[in-house]
């Protein structure tokens, strides 16, 4: 049975980019969430097999700039995953958890017998539970801070600062909103904040 993880993006943003490349063209800006995220990814390497990794996510910072899933791939093997490296696919098109899903899935249809494992934020677990559902995959998903706390024992106290921060909070009553209000008008929402 092949081990397959997907890497979920979080919004890459211009300014940080821009800010961590200044003169070095090898940086890449990740949003910290997905940064954890790509450290749990790495921690479980360490630990277990990973014979694919799926790394999602669109250009959702525009100005040209890598995709999410681009950016996660580079940032995966940039890491101290251990000493194998699994193969890795690119899903560049989503923009959204639930593209996420339907492009995952899309990409996996050649891939057969594998359990799906799916590294994100602990308050993004529910959803993502939720929209794979509808594409029925069958899922594990994983909170990036829980792993990290679990097997990364040096930062389990950093975790536990971050589950409490506001950020997470904040991300927490987003999340319980999104869940509430329509998709469409999510998505005039986003359009109107941006």
């Amino acid at each position: 049975m092949q081990q397959v993880y997907v890497l979920l993006g979080k919004r890459l943003s211009h300014e940080r980019y821009l800010r961590a490349k200044g003169d070095n063209p090898n940086a890449w800006a990740l949003h910290p969430d997905a940064q954890l995220r790509v450290d749990a990814l790495a921690a479980i390497c360490r630990e277990a097999p990973v014979d694919l990794l799926v790394c999602s996510g669109g250009e959702t910072a525009g100005f040209g700039l890598p995709s999410e899933a681009y950016s996660l791939s580079r940032g995966f093997l940039s890491s101290d995953f251990g000493p194998r490296c699994p193969k890795i696919l690119l899903d560049e098109e989503s923009l959204n958890t639930a593209e996420n899903a339907q492009c995952v899935k899309r990409l996996l249809l050649d891939v057969q017998y594998f359990t799906l494992h799916i590294v994100t934020s602990g308050y993004h677990v529910a959803r993502v539970k939720k929209i794979f559902a509808a594409q029925h995959l069958n899922i594990e998903v994983l909170s990036a801070e829980d792993v990290v706390a679990n097997l990364v024992p040096e930062r389990r106290a950093e975790m536990l600062t971050y589950k409490k921060s506001l950020h997470v909070r904040l991300e927490r009553i987003r999340e319980w909103v999104s869940r509430r209000l329509s998709p469409r008008l999510l998505t005039k929402l986003a359009h109107y904040f941006r």
